[in-house]
């Protein structure tokens, strides 16, 4: 006969639950397992980049999970990584001086996002085909690292990231507005990084894991366009609020796509990994599981 949980121990039970879905939401840890350095080069998941000898490893990382992640990135690599930039919504006051800490804003951008994003910028315009750039990349990244249009300037952009977050817009909406208006963000930052190959490693916090809209999809080669971020604008009634800054903008045609190689993106951490987890450990306790969804969305407050 099957034994089945004492009610007495739910408190219990729950607890370990919990430990376990946290474990499995560790930034560090998520790097920890997907990045490896052996005698033949970086392994990320089933993947092997093979480095020349000189060549330079540049690390940008930028989201709410950064600090975590880079320094697992660094107990992996070590020396490895000659420079960095690094963005998040925190101070960080315990990575090596060679990487460049910046506290930026969530989920406005602010001028800590502006100045990543300008530093990223300045780190890879020294980098060759032998080189590579890892991204580390989590959520809120869409804000703690920009590089606007020409001709934009931050008030601008945070009073339309202000308007399109009252909207009521769906996410996929705002964010292709957003895309249109940066130089980071659709593959902007893997297009920064050329000819250097890019290696991302994505913790999602996106409902269906879809890379593109993880932060914006800084590293994911998409053509942004300008015309479907205005039709956006207005049908949703925004465009006359909108800044004539940003209106000009978005009224020049798409510039043609700039070469980039071929990111190699690994999402390494999802809210399926978590509520997995939590499943597995409710089983070894001697609960019946059933995961419902792991797609759930909407206000809190209804769902």
């Amino acid at each position: 006969m099957i034994e089945l949980p004492r009610f007495d121990d739910h408190k219990k039970h729950l607890q370990l639950i919990s430990l376990q879905a946290l474990a499995a939401a560790d930034a560090h840890r998520a790097v920890r397992e997907h990045l490896h350095l052996s005698s033949e080069g970086i392994e990320a998941g089933t993947h092997t980049l093979a480095l020349k000898p000189g060549a330079r490893i540049y690390l940008v990382a930028f989201g709410k999970a950064a600090p975590a992640m880079t320094r697992a990135s660094i107990e992996i690599l070590q020396n490895q990584i000659v420079d960095g930039v690094i963005s998040a919504p925190h101070h960080i006051d315990d990575l090596p001086p060679s990487l460049q800490t910046y506290r930026a804003g969530h989920p406005l951008p602010d001028a800590g996002s502006l100045a990543a994003g300008r530093a990223a910028e300045l780190l890879l315009e020294s980098a060759t085909a032998d080189d590579l750039l890892l991204a580390l990349i989590s959520g809120g990244g869409s804000a703690m690292l920009e590089l606007p249009l020409p001709g934009i300037e931050l008030d601008d952009l945070r009073l339309l990231n202000t308007l399109l977050i009252q909207s009521g817009l769906p996410i996929d909406k705002i964010n292709t507005v957003r895309r249109a208006l940066s130089r980071i963000k659709n593959g902007g930052l893997a297009r920064l990084a050329a000819p250097a190959r890019v290696l991302s490693l994505i913790l999602s916090d996106v409902v269906g894991d879809r890379l593109s809209a993880i932060a914006s999809g800084p590293t994911v080669l998409k053509r942004a366009s300008r015309a479907e971020a205005r039709n956006i604008l207005q049908e949703s009634g925004l465009w006359t609020e909108t800044c004539a800054s940003i209106r000009s903008a978005l009224a020049r045609p798409d510039p043609p796509l700039e070469r980039a190689r071929h990111p190699m993106n690994i999402l390494i951490g999802n809210n399926s990994r978590v509520v997995h987890a939590a499943g597995q450990q409710a089983h070894a306790l001697g609960f019946s599981v059933k995961t419902v969804t792991t797609k759930m969305q909407g206000e809190a407050r209804e769902v």
